[in-house]
């Protein structure tokens, strides 16, 4: 496998992956990932994921990432998964994600944040973003955040709310904020809530409230009056 083209790859289809010996995989280089037919990712399945090559894991592209068999994302692990393109990203969709080892998720910085596909949020949940990286967080924006499963909002803590770009805020729901931990509040500021939405500041109670920064307390009295 080693010697041949990367060119070549782009002949093989599912049926042929799927018969390939999984020690073979550590051939691979990214320049053969690259040329490889997207319809063909199917092909490859959890025992062979487990034997690429860390190193060759940015010649995927999204189209490729796209066709992944969301059975097979439990033969990734920590080394291969920091390794893969940004854009690559947003080939993922919930139902990958979801197969994920919760501990994969501080592989992703922002920039590979801001590249996952808004409608697959849903296939994180709390324990996934207990995982990422706290300034990850950066990443997000208000289409993303959006698609948030409210049950998974027990994940974030101060730190990672404090990280959030504003302007991510205004994506946020009534059904999210009031799974938000009492806790985590501490990680709003005043921008944080000058950017959500009213019926979402209208949600959070009293014990959300009371964790809240004064700035960011003053800005929902504020948003109050303009919603009277």
């Amino acid at each position: 496998f080693k010697n041949m083209g990367p060119m070549a790859m782009g002949g093989f289809g599912a049926d042929h992956f799927k018969n390939f010996d999984p020690n073979a995989m550590s051939a691979f280089g990214a320049d053969q990932f690259k040329h490889m037919d997207p319809m063909a990712m199917g092909g490859f399945g959890a025992d062979q994921f487990k034997n690429f090559d860390p190193m060759a894991m940015g010649g995927f592209g999204p189209d490729q990432v796209r066709n992944f068999d969301p059975a097979a994302m439990a033969g990734f692990d920590v080394d291969q998964f920091k390794n893969f393109d940004p854009m690559a990203m947003g080939g993922f969709g919930a139902d990958h994600f979801q197969n994920f080892d919760p501990s994969f998720m501080g592989t992703f910085d922002a920039e590979k944040v801001g590249n996952f596909d808004p409608m697959a949020m849903g296939g994180f949940d709390a324990d996934k973003f207990k995982n990422f990286d706290p300034t990850a967080m950066a990443g997000f924006k208000a289409d993303q955040v959006g698609n948030f499963d409210p049950a998974a909002m027990a994940g974030f803590d101060a730190d990672k709310f404090k990280n959030f770009d504003p302007t991510a805020m205004a994506g946020f729901k009534a059904d999210q904020v009031i799974n938000i931990e009492p806790q985590a509040m501490a990680g709003f500021e005043r921008d944080h809530m000058t950017n959500m939405d009213l019926g979402a500041l209208a949600s959070f109670d009293i014990n959300q409230v009371v964790n809240l920064d004064e700035t960011a307390k003053a800005e929902i009295g504020r948003a109050s009056c303009r919603e009277r």
